[in-house]
């Protein structure tokens, strides 16, 4: 195994949040990652046939994932019941997912061949990535992949945006990240010599918001952790389901930024029942 400390990188610290210059490198490294995997793909379609389901689809995970899910988000619920001006407006949708959550978080998830796909990272937070520094960041590395999946690249975009950035990048820059996203996964795609038709700006951005529901997921069970003072044990909380233990939620630093989010991931209907449905005219072979 590569010793990525001996060659000087290591984490960011995690309840800071990501700027802008940490969050441009990791844009430009997950496209290059994404692209690579469309290329393969496109070349033989076996290689990608070990990342076909998701890892919340694993019937041995189910249990403590539904547990872990349902227990933070009535955790959440509890926070958001006494903010005024949200606790009418959001509590009793967030309390209605508790239980759907996971069933929801499948579908949206799973693959649609007539897409654009690729493989994800599919546990793209602060923790799983690694900085080196000469005067700010400028090399980045992503360890930890646990839980790859062959599928839309907005999951990755989505559960990264809701838990790592810093809130000025979240609130100001995304536009930019994803205009980077772009432009570098369509020059690793052209220099690849992939002749496929490329998935562009608009329709990455519609992409990006018809997966809305993963980023609420990362909001609400992953960014607690991101800002917690201690670390927690992953591995524990699924086994226990101790999500309602998770006190951060009544922090200023989480309440101020799940009030940014919580309007958004509304007008992107995550919170309307029934089948999350979409359109695309992208093949990846």
């Amino acid at each position: 195994m590569q010793d990525l400390r001996a060659e000087g990188f290591k984490m960011a610290e995690r309840r800071q949040g990501l700027d802008f210059s940490h969050c441009l490198l990791v844009m430009r490294m997950l496209a290059r990652f994404h692209a690579a995997s469309v290329v393969l793909h496109d070349r033989d379609l076996e290689t990608m046939s070990l990342y076909d389901k998701s890892a919340f689809s694993d019937p041995e995970m189910q249990e403590g994932i539904q547990k872990f899910v349902s227990g933070t988000f009535r955790t959440v619920v509890k926070a958001v019941q006494t903010w005024p001006g949200f606790a009418d407006r959001y509590a009793g949708k967030l309390d209605a997912l508790a239980d759907s959550m996971l069933d929801r978080i499948i579908q949206v998830t799973q693959r649609d061949d007539t897409a654009f796909n690729v493989l994800i990272h599919g546990d793209l937070w602060v923790n799983n990535i690694l900085f080196r520094y000469s005067d700010g960041p400028v090399d980045v590395r992503f360890v930890d992949f646990q839980i790859p999946h062959f599928t839309s690249p907005a999951i990755d975009l989505q559960y990264f945006f809701s838990t790592s950035p810093c809130e000025d990048v979240r609130e100001n820059h995304l536009d930019s990240l994803m205009k980077e996203y772009h432009n570098t996964l369509c020059e690793c795609l052209n220099a690849m010599g992939y002749s496929h038709k490329h998935i562009t700006l608009e329709d990455l951005w519609k992409e990006y918001n018809n997966k809305a529901l993963y980023g609420l997921f990362g909001a609400c069970c992953v960014l607690p952790i991101v800002l917690a003072d201690k670390g927690f044990d992953i591995d524990a909380i699924l086994k226990s389901g101790i999500g309602e233990e998770i006190e951060v939620v009544n922090g200023d630093t989480y309440k101020k930024a799940l009030q940014r989010m919580l309007p958004k991931f509304e007008e992107n209907g995550v919170f309307l029942s029934g089948e999350i449905s979409s359109t695309h005219e992208f093949q990846n072979a």
